[in-house]
């Protein structure tokens, strides 16, 4: 195992990702993770989402109709940007 780290799980059943970890990931706070168990060997498998490509950038609502630059945006907060730049 690569750069193993250790780490304290509190009363609630939370453990806080080592931030090189994150980055190296691409985890975000806000991000939505996939965790699995596997039986076979007894390991938790945490990965990034697919849900969260379907949120908007911004306001986090599940819906998108605008991308630009790998960001998601959905209609209302588009047309806030809009707005934005049209004055």
């Amino acid at each position: 195992m690569k750069n193993p780290r250790t780490r304290k799980m509190d009363w609630q059943g939370r453990v806080i990702i080592p931030n090189i970890f994150r980055k190296i990931l691409g985890f975000e706070a806000g991000d939505i993770l996939d965790i699995l168990y596997v039986k076979d060997n007894d390991t938790l498998i945490i990965k990034r989402s697919e849900a969260n490509d379907a949120r908007c950038n911004i306001c986090n609502k599940e819906e998108h109709s605008l991308n630009f630059k790998n960001l998601h945006f959905c209609s209302k907060c588009a047309e806030g940007i809009a707005s934005l730049t049209s004055g």
